[in-house]
């Protein structure tokens, strides 16, 4: 399943009036195209951000995304990192063209395609609703909750094999986890004996934690990293 995240954001009018801005052709003479998708014989405006012109003042809602993807993990029980398959933005001009700032050819990554049973148009519909759903509750709450908004980043996995990066990554959504215990229903999430989700139990999901704090450990233990991602996103899916 392919999740496409459209974001319509209002920017500050700016004006290009010192050479940041051009108006050019498509795609060339000779087919090469200049902006992706370039249409023969039509024209684009493409912008630059120099370092000493104006540029707008914005930047993406990012933990507008990073809600979306939580969300989805939590739907789908997602416990390795979602890859960004492509990444595309452009500004809008007064009278509603699209101005470029780069040319798009750009994709941005992470790994893990992942092979999953057919799903007919009934349960996909059903799927994306359950998906809204969650976002929509993960989204409200983290505006007026900060250890929900924490956890919910905390969820997330970079693409690497750094095992220093998972130790941190491992006490950060763990701790993120224990602080929102009492919202998300879990109040003895740090000594509960029964699986939430998966082979570990918190307690042990605790322990672990106390043995990377105090490096006991050797290199991490993968069955950790899947273990507490499963007790955060089954939480999190009876929260939401």
């Amino acid at each position: 399943m392919f999740v496409v995240i459209k974001q319509y954001e209002t920017v500050p009018a700016t004006t290009f009036a010192n050479g940041e801005c051009f108006e050019i052709d498509e795609r060339r003479n000779n087919g090469e195209e200049i902006v992706e998708g370039g249409r023969e014989g039509e024209r684009a405006l493409l912008a630059f951000r120099t370092c000493n012109g104006v540029w707008p003042d914005f930047s993406p809602d990012m933990q507008g995304v990073n809600t979306v993807l939580v969300a989805l993990k939590v739907e789908q029980d997602v416990t390795h990192h979602i890859e960004e398959r492509y990444s595309c933005s452009c500004f809008v001009s007064d009278d509603g063209r699209a101005v470029y700032s780069v040319r798009l050819t750009t994709s941005i990554g992470y790994g893990g395609v992942r092979v999953h049973s057919p799903i007919d148009t009934y349960s996909l519909k059903a799927k994306v609703a359950s998906i809204r759903s969650i976002h929509d509750g993960i989204r409200q709450d983290s505006v007026n909750t900060l250890q929900i908004a924490e956890l919910a980043d905390s969820v997330l996995l970079d693409k690497t094999q750094d095992d220093g990066y998972f130790r941190l990554w491992y006490l950060r959504l763990w701790q993120a986890a224990v602080e929102s215990k009492n919202h998300l229903g879990e109040p003895r999430l740090k000594n509960q004996r029964d699986v939430v989700a998966g082979e570990l139990t918190p307690e042990k999901l605790n322990d672990y934690r106390n043995k990377i704090a105090h490096w006991w450990t050797g290199k991490m233990d993968f069955s950790f990293v899947t273990g507490i991602q499963l007790t955060v996103l089954t939480s999190l899916r009876r929260k939401y």
